[in-house]
């Protein structure tokens, strides 16, 4: 709130992680993101991330001056940094099937994020299991260390399920709850507005 109050100042806010190896996955990829002003941090239970909020440049506010440096856990991605962690470190955060997986090219930390939805809770995050991402059937020589059927699989070619959509649930639940009456035409048209424009973050709006 205090953000969207100042966003004649702020181009948004940046998601920010622990960086350290009790920090998820799912925090790990979303580190460093932008994200717009009056959007809310969509995460998970005992998250450690912050909201970090990004103000225009000088330039853009309007200033002839020389603009900040950013610190390194500002100016890099999420996986730059988690590349520069220590291999033993990177397998705690993975596990020992991630890490394989992820070491060798078969996925990246955003392949990890899985959005979901819940009518009391809004929009979060969850990590994603290997299993979805790359098949049981290959978990197994992950976990051993191996690469399914010998060969590094090409990241771009990698064909992983398609990622729930959490917005499609969003819409179904109201779509739901107005055919039962328990919505209002006006709410109803309010809460379809909110999730047709991506702010409906919060089951309070």
């Amino acid at each position: 709130r205090h953000m969207v109050e100042n966003k004649d100042i702020l181009k948004g806010w940046r998601w920010y992680c622990a960086l350290d190896k009790n920090t998820c996955p799912v925090c790990w990829a979303m580190h460093g993101k932008l994200h717009k002003v009056n959007e809310r941090m969509a995460t998970h239970p005992n998250c450690r991330c912050v909201q970090i909020p990004v103000t225009k440049s000088w330039k853009e506010l309007g200033y002839d001056v020389p603009e900040p440096t950013l610190s390194k856990g500002m100016s890099q991605t999420g996986e730059e940094l988690f590349s520069a962690l220590d291999p033993t470190d990177q397998q705690f955060v993975l596990g020992k099937a991630g890490y394989t997986g992820w070491k060798n090219g078969l996925f990246k930390l955003d392949d990890f994020v899985q959005d979901t939805y819940s009518p009391d809770w809004g929009f979060g995050k969850t990590t994603r299991s290997i299993s979805d991402m790359v098949g049981k059937g290959n978990v197994r020589a992950l976990t051993q260390g191996k690469i399914p059927n010998g060969t590094i699989l090409n990241p771009s070619k990698l064909e992983l399920p398609p990622q729930f959509d959490p917005f499609d649930t969003a819409k179904k639940f109201t779509d739901d709850a107005f055919s039962n009456g328990k919505l209002s035409q006006a709410d109803y048209d309010k809460v379809k507005d909110l999730i047709d424009t991506g702010s409906f973050t919060d089951p309070d709006q």
